[in-house]
């Protein structure tokens, strides 16, 4: 059946989604619930909704859309969260699926005509305006496991499958697109919130690339053809990397305060991993 109206698709994401496990020593925050959940929808639909106007398109109707996929794309952080095994792994198809809806308005395709699915430094894309499946190499992901491989960094493959990101063992706590690091051998509880933690990050990454990068660079590949062969195999997404990190350092001088890290520490202390 083909989809035609937003209010179908969101509606049908809210119900296939199973809702998240919650601990009884981690309810949820409705008010954080309310406000993450908020955020996400309005950077979805602001960056369809205008993408849409500036061509000429339905303001409202690029909104709607969305604002669907950004919503389903918190869901899917949310689900990346749960301490099952695998929960990463789908929680990042979640948010790669409903991010791809975003950037194809953005970009002026069909709702469904280029759909991308992440797996460590690659991503798959599929759909309508794809011949077969398009394998792209995320080149900043693809450095960060350079980096991992060779310092020698344990790369914990039971995580990485599980997750769907690499999972790099190091004296740090961070991530990188397409990575998690964690430092092995801590406390049980700290590791459970770092990798939950950094995980959100990770799929951030995924979701600004897919909501503007993606567009970016498939507009960049249209107006300079010499670049079309790159752009086919490698994304770089370095305009939003850039964007993100001058903005985290110049507008909010305590790093907690930043939208996306508020996001990653409430995910990351409602949800245990194993």
């Amino acid at each position: 059946m083909k989809l035609r109206s937003p209010v179908l698709f969101i509606t049908g994401c809210f119900v296939l989604i199973p809702p998240p496990v919650v601990s009884q020593e981690a309810p949820l925050e409705w008010s954080q619930e309310t406000e993450l959940l908020g955020v996400n929808a309005l950077l979805g639909g602001l960056s369809a909704g205008l993408a849409s106007a500036i061509r000429g398109d339905s303001f409202i109707k690029g909104f709607l859309w969305g604002a669907g996929g950004g919503s389903v794309a918190y869901l899917g952080k949310r689900i990346a969260s749960r301490p099952e095994d695998g929960a990463g792994l789908v929680g990042r198809q979640i948010v790669s699926v409903s991010s791809s809806v975003v950037g194809n308005v953005v970009a002026g395709r069909g709702t469904f005509d280029r759909i991308a699915f992440s797996f460590g430094p690659f991503r798959a894309y599929v759909g309508r305006a794809v011949p077969g499946v398009q394998w792209r190499v995320d080149v900043p992901a693809s450095v960060a496991l350079a980096r991992a491989v060779i310092q020698g960094s344990e790369i914990n493959l039971l995580r990485s499958l599980s997750t769907g990101a690499t999972v790099v063992g190091e004296e740090c706590e961070m991530a990188a697109p397409g990575t998690v690091y964690y430092t092995p051998g801590s406390d049980p509880e700290r590791s459970s919130y770092t990798l939950s933690h950094e995980l959100v990050h990770v799929l951030q990454f995924d979701q600004s690339f897919l909501f503007l990068g993606e567009p970016l660079e498939a507009w960049v590949a249209q107006r300079f053809p010499a670049t079309r062969g790159l752009f086919r195999r490698f994304e770089f997404n370095l305009p939003i990397l850039t964007t993100a990190l001058v903005t985290g350092h110049t507008v909010w001088e305590d790093h907690d305060a930043q939208p996306w890290e508020k996001e990653a520490m409430y995910l990351g202390r409602t949800r245990r991993w194993h």
